[in-house]
């Protein structure tokens, strides 16, 4: 018997497999350059996950740094944060997609694994330092005092 590779959530996304796989499931990232990720275990521990490790900064920093006023719609801070857009069978969050991001929903929708709507064209870029402003210190201020006491 030879060995038989599985295709799962652990597994890099691709469309044809997930289609093969899955029927009526999709709980995905899509990430700045447009790659489709398995949000695993979940889209916000993903998401955190991609945040810490992108910016070199702990779990407890990055819930340090998050604006109050995000405190209750934490997943748009995040895909803000890493500017990624989480997508869902029938629905996406992507609160500043790109093109890259556009054209990765076009062609999962396109693969019939997507039904939701797809932004008519990419919102303008969020600044990181008015995005993570937090009581008037930018993020670099939090975290070089975190890290230099």
């Amino acid at each position: 018997m030879g060995n038989v590779v599985q295709y799962d959530l652990q597994s890099s996304f691709d469309l044809e497999s997930h289609k093969k796989v899955f029927q009526d499931y999709l709980e995905v990232i899509i990430d700045r350059n447009g790659t489709v990720m398995y949000a695993v275990p979940s889209h916000q521990e993903k998401l955190i996950q991609m945040a810490c490790e992108e910016n070199g900064w702990s779990r407890e920093q990055l819930m340090d740094i998050c604006p109050k006023r995000f405190h209750y719609d934490f997943i748009s801070w995040l895909l803000l944060l890493v500017e990624a857009v989480s997508v869902w069978n029938n629905f996406c969050m992507a609160p500043a997609p790109n093109e890259a991001q556009i054209k990765a929903l076009k062609e999962l929708r396109d693969g019939k694994v997507y039904r939701g709507d797809i932004p008519d064209k990419p919102l303008p870029g969020v600044s990181k330092k008015e995005l993570l402003a937090k009581e008037g210190r930018t993020i670099w201020e939090i975290t070089s005092t975190q890290t230099n006491s």
